[in-house]
């Protein structure tokens, strides 16, 4: 019974209350929180309620490099999302892309329709 004492008092090492966080499992940062909810933002087919470009551009270069890998990975990357990468994007952004090779290809313009009788006129004209 001493024994057993000893083991379930307050002093000993085992019973000491663990951090609530502890008992979560892993918490999220403030860093990964941003950066996810960013990619959302980037990755988004629907125009934004801010500039991201001018957000992206506020941003530090590792900072801005954690979100451009989350989005990598998430899949989100569009050719629009590398484009505002691209724009904003510091030395290391850059180079990543640069390694990654990752280039954009121009959208393609609307096919005009011609008519002989119309000229150069497209036919919706």
């Amino acid at each position: 019974e001493d024994e057993l004492a000893v083991v379930n008092s307050p002093s000993s090492p085992s019973s000491t209350p663990q951090h609530p966080a502890s008992s979560l499992g892993s918490v999220p940062t403030l860093l990964s929180l941003a950066t996810a909810a960013s990619v959302q933002v980037i990755a988004s087919p629907f125009p934004p309620p801010v500039d991201v470009e001018n957000l992206l551009a506020k941003l530090p270069d590792d900072v801005l490099v954690n979100v451009f890998q989350a989005t990598l990975s998430a899949s989100k990357l569009t050719e629009r999302s590398l484009e505002k990468f691209e724009r904003t994007g510091g030395a290391q952004t850059l180079r990543l892309i640069k390694q990654l090779k990752l280039r954009t290809h121009g959208v393609p313009g609307v096919p005009v329709m011609r008519d002989e009788f119309l000229g150069d006129k497209p036919r919706w004209m």
